[in-house]
């Protein structure tokens, strides 16, 4: 299961930058759409795995992605334009374009003190930069863990994002293969 999902990424990473503005700030749309619409579920997630106020976990949690949501759709399409630079040679001027390119296949591994925040928020600027993402959210927050695995696939094609959940033994086999970028927060 583990590597069909990791082909499926290296698969996608094969074409990646034929995709678009429109295309990361419809991924962006549709995070911006599984916060919203399960609200209520995320925040008994929360209660279940941290013991939080809505409030709290609100305001710590989903008003931070959807903030860094907004943030990230306003400056998306200048992000996305080429960078022209020039330098000065010995012998003249030289103009250099810098484009920038996704990484391809992105696997996240994320802490259980903020499970939804520090789990999406690196998914979202992954997505944002046009890679795919695999997920690996912490097993100390189970409630929150299980929503994500079970809402995600409604949102996106296991191509584009995924989640996979499991122990720490899923999480070294996961490391334990090809990727692009790894984004970690935790302890060694």
């Amino acid at each position: 299961m583990i590597e069909e999902v990791q082909l499926l990424q290296r698969e996608r990473s094969r074409h990646i930058g034929t995709e678009g503005l429109d295309h990361r700030l419809y991924a962006l749309s549709q995070i911006k759409r599984l916060l919203t619409e399960h609200e209520d579920e995320w925040l008994a997630a929360l209660k279940a795995d941290l013991h939080k106020h809505p409030v709290e976990a609100y305001a710590s949690e989903i008003s931070v992605l959807l903030n860094e949501i907004a943030h990230i759709e306003k400056m998306l399409p200048s992000w996305l334009k080429p960078l022209s630079k020039e330098r000065r040679l010995l012998s003249g001027r030289d103009k250099v374009v810098t484009v920038r390119k996704p990484y391809g296949s992105v696997l996240v591994i994320a802490p259980w003190n903020y499970p939804l925040q520090l789990a999406l928020m690196p998914a979202i600027g992954a997505l944002a930069g046009g890679n795919g993402v695999v997920l690996k959210p912490s097993e100390s927050a189970p409630a929150t863990s299980q929503l994500l695995q079970q809402l995600v696939p409604a949102y996106f094609p296991k191509k584009v994002f995924h989640v996979v959940t499991g122990d720490r033994d899923v999480g070294e086999k996961l490391t334990s293969l090809q990727w692009d970028f790894i984004f970690f927060t935790g302890s060694p």
